[in-house]
């Protein structure tokens, strides 16, 4: 894969879903639980599309970014679509679903 670096890369790409508004820094700092049941809570949503390889919660990001990363990269579609629009802990706020890429290892 040609970069932007202006050399091939041989290091496979894939996208995966990027959740923006999950939460808010001063709550993820006020309780320490939060970042562990974020992460619960998105992989068992996810799981349901198949199989989830790691769930990331950005904890000091200030947009409130989970990375997710699936098995299987046609489920990241089905993942956007899952969780956009989707409530957090019970709060108004949302999530909104994109694309990153990550190096496939």
């Amino acid at each position: 894969m040609l970069d932007w670096g202006g050399h091939d890369d041989a290091k496979l790409l894939i996208p995966a879903p990027v959740l923006l508004y999950m939460f808010n820094v001063a709550e993820m700092k006020a309780d320490e639980r939060l970042r562990r049941e974020l992460q619960a809570d998105v992989e068992e949503e996810c799981q349901k599309l198949g199989p989830v390889d790691s769930v990331k919660v950005c904890e000091n990001h200030p947009q409130g970014v989970v990375l997710v990363r699936l098995k299987d990269r046609k489920d990241g579609q089905k993942c956007i679509e899952l969780m956009n629009g989707r409530w957090v802990f019970f709060k108004q706020g949302f999530s909104e679903a994109t694309f990153i890429r990550f190096e496939k290892k």
